[in-house]
């Protein structure tokens, strides 16, 4: 196979970090539950080895469903509960969470994109299980260890964290959230309107080499927009879904959907116009509403992502 599927990234990792084999690690994610031909996924693994291989270990994103695995969460106990034991030593939890915080970012990422799924979401999802908040700190290699293998299995890592969530919230007592930003300066500026319009990732008043063309029938920036024009190049404080564009009537507008940290506007003359206020200071009766963007405009998401507007006139 030419590209590593990321169901093969995660078989590997588990069994040269985690010492768990392939065979045992299908046992433990498998299900039981017949498919179409009356057997499941687990017994034809178990006992075809050409099969576990080549259609389980190999199997692109999307082949299989939820239904051809077993329960996530229970699934990611019992893979720490090995990793513990194999790793020993009081700090084996800090290693695990140090080993999927970091060490297998990049591998999981590469895989994903290789089969056209956003590498980024899954990092985006990592970062926020480094800063989610656990009753009990030891818990969070499990939540580390959940995301990683459903984003294996699945191939879909905004999927992944949403179980991971689901799993923290019911048996970890723990939330997901949005870094929130006290104290960030409004970044600088610069106006006009058009029909085609694309943005630009500005850090520090330097562009970026990377055009993001906007689609008129919308575009959403998010830690975990994955529609095909979406934006998830972001920082930690910028909201799973974030902000809205999209083109009406040969104008373009942006629109706020809910964000912990807000959104701004900086214009060509330095006024800035307030998208969306921090959750932190918005009106309980407030409202989101369409603000127009002009050619120029430097958008501003939380403190720390900012995308500077172009447009192109057709007159």
């Amino acid at each position: 196979m030419d590209k590593e599927t990321p169901s093969r990234v995660m078989y590997n990792d588990l069994k040269t970090f985690g010492g768990i084999k392939l065979g045992s690690a299908a046992e433990i994610l498998l299900s039981d539950r017949p498919r179409a031909g009356g057997r499941s996924l687990r017994e034809r693994a178990g006992s075809t080895p050409s099969f576990l291989t080549r259609e389980v270990c190999d199997a692109e994103p999307g082949k299989y469903g939820e239904r051809d695995f077993n329960d996530f969460s229970a699934a990611a106990l019992t893979i720490v509960s090995r990793m513990v034991d194999r790793l020993g030593g009081t700090d084996a939890r800090e290693r695990i969470c140090r080993h999927y915080r970091e060490e297998t970012v990049a591998p999981m990422c590469e895989a994903l994109e290789a089969y056209g799924c956003k590498g980024t979401l899954y990092a985006n999802a990592v970062e926020r299980v480094a800063t989610m908040t656990l009753a009990n700190e030891k818990d969070r290699a499990s939540v580390y260890v959940l995301l990683f293998v459903a984003t294996g299995c699945l191939g879909q890592p905004y999927r992944a964290f949403k179980l991971a969530d689901e799993f923290a919230r019911a048996k970890l007592s723990g939330y997901f959230r949005t870094k929130m930003d006290v104290d960030g300066p409004v970044p600088e500026p610069v106006a006009p309107r058009e029909t085609s319009m694309a943005l630009v990732r500005e850090r520090n008043g330097v562009g970026d080499s990377r055009f993001y063309q906007l689609d008129p029938a919308g575009t959403e920036i998010g830690a975990f927009s994955d529609g095909p024009s979406d934006i998830s190049e972001v920082e930690l404080d910028v909201s799973a879904p974030h902000l809205r564009i999209w083109r009406e009537k040969g104008h373009w507008y942006c629109e706020g959907l809910g964000s912990t940290n807000g959104t701004t506007i900086v214009s060509v003359d330095k006024r800035v116009r307030v998208v969306e206020p921090p959750a932190r200071e918005r009106p309980r009766d407030w409202t989101p509403e369409p603000c127009e963007i002009f050619s120029a405009d430097l958008i501003c998401l939380g403190a720390h992502t900012c995308f500077r507007v172009f447009g192109v006139n057709a007159g």
